[in-house]
């Protein structure tokens, strides 16, 4: 049995690639597993070295990904497909291809938030890091309800 890891951040996004990557799982009959990655947040001025943020800035930042985590599992048990969570530390796209290349992933489903190339590059997106450095196939994409969703959102809050 293959593997299908889903990257989650808990964003609309993550959520609909999620829905997308449990479809595909249940088509092939593939194991999956989510992946949240955290980092701890410093911050540095110029000379000094970074120092971490207080443990209630690091606890939160480890918080979120596993109140992500717990979000994709319910959404797996929703869609009627068995998964597993696992909680990553570090720099999420050099974590997730890590991980999908000690576990001989089949491939890697991850959400975009459609930011376009630019800010992509300029942001160092995660899905730009997995797409240079997966060890295997990588599906991405923003689908159009998320899409016109944040467009929405834009609109009336402009």
């Amino acid at each position: 049995m293959s593997t299908i890891l889903i990257a989650t951040d808990g964003s609309d996004p993550a959520r609909a690639a999620a829905e997308t990557g449990l479809d595909l799982a249940r088509c092939l009959g593939d194991r999956v597993v989510f992946a949240a990655v955290w980092h701890p947040v410093y911050t540095s001025t110029f000379g000094v070295p970074p120092t971490y943020f207080g443990p209630e800035i690091v606890e939160a930042e480890r918080q979120w990904a596993q109140d992500a985590l717990a979000q994709a599992a319910e959404q797996a048990a929703a869609a009627g497909v068995d998964a597993e969570t696992v909680l990553l530390e570090g720099s999420p796209a050099p974590e997730i291809c890590r991980y999908a290349a000690d576990h001989h992933v089949r491939m890697i489903v991850i959400g975009s938030h459609g930011w376009g190339t630019f800010r992509s590059i300029v942001s160092r997106s995660t899905l730009s890091g997995v797409l240079a450095h997966a060890p295997c196939p990588v599906l991405s994409g923003t689908p159009v309800a998320v899409t016109a969703a944040h467009a929405d959102a834009e609109r009336q809050t402009a």
